[in-house]
């Protein structure tokens, strides 16, 4: 059998596909009333966000009638939202891709046509470029706002619901296009899930006692990774709209009492070598 062949493998009969939705609701068992992300004066207890997701699964299958195989879209900057979108939608079968909210309509439109996206999803920031988009396949375009959470309310029970396998996809992020145009990259519910874990036993910094303060954008595989990697692992994370280098130091020193996690990149660390005031020890589990 040659490299490019596949076999078939029997899978035990205790054999389940995990998706990042299943996890949360498996994390959610632990301690459901915890909060589990908060953004600005928002916040969800893993109760809340658990069953937010699946209320949006239902509704992307009775409202929009997704497909498994289908695509959405996400053009949108930080928020609690944007964490349901990326967990609920999948779980329907219509991966996610997430778009860069600082690029231009064309931009916009070109990435949403390519992803054959039937839903797109903005909010007030991203709201110019994606109401002035011609798009060829997007039939519904949802505000993440009043009708984001009216749909959410509102959404009907399927009476059935796809297989979805731990293969399928999960989301989409775009390339930033540097050698050409923006290219999706097809990111499977497995390959995520285990990157989570990884990071867990890697950073030794993810579990139900830790805090994260995401700084880095959702749009972006790491932007999105490192918070739920804290969410799947039970613990909590905090969502900065951008790095903002004070409100960091500032949020790390008033929690400085429980471990805390923060993503870093090379301007975060420049800024806490900096800063004297600043303990980096305040930004690794202790």
């Amino acid at each position: 059998m040659s490299a490019l062949e596949t076999k078939p493998v029997a899978l035990p009969h205790s054999y389940e596909s995990m998706t990042v939705a299943k996890g949360l609701r498996a994390t959610t068992q632990r301690n459901p009333n915890k909060v589990a992300i908060t953004h600005g004066d928002k916040s969800r207890t893993y109760r809340e966000l658990s069953g937010r997701t699946d209320r949006l699964t239902a509704a992307a299958i009775s409202h929009f009638k997704l497909n498994k195989g289908d695509n959405v879209a996400i053009v949108a900057k930080n928020s609690i939202e944007y964490v349901e979108v990326v967990c609920g939608l999948p779980d329907a079968g219509a991966a996610v891709a997430t778009v860069n909210p600082r690029l231009t309509g064309a931009e916009v439109e070109a990435i949403c046509n390519d992803a054959q996206a039937r839903v797109v999803f903005y909010d007030d920031a991203s709201a110019e470029s994606v109401t002035s988009a011609s798009f060829d396949t997007v039939e519904h375009i949802v505000h993440l706002g009043e009708e984001y959470e009216a749909l959410v309310e509102d959404a009907t029970v399927p009476d059935v619901y796809p297989e979805i396998n731990e293969w399928d996809p999960w989301t989409i992020p775009y390339t930033s296009g540097t050698t050409g145009k923006p290219k999706g990259v097809v990111l499977p519910q497995r390959s995520r899930l285990l990157a989570f874990y990884q990071m867990a036993q890697e950073f030794g910094c993810y579990g139900p006692e830790d805090r994260f303060l995401g700084t880095t954008p959702m749009n972006h595989g790491a932007g999105i990774a490192f918070p739920l990697a804290a969410i799947m692992s039970g613990g909590f994370t905090e969502i900065l709209d951008h790095f903002d280098p004070e409100l960091a130091a500032a949020e790390t020193r008033r929690k400085a009492t429980l471990p805390v996690s923060l993503r870093c990149r090379h301007s975060t660390m420049r800024f806490l070598s900096w800063n004297r005031q600043f303990s980096i020890n305040t930004a690794v589990r202790r």
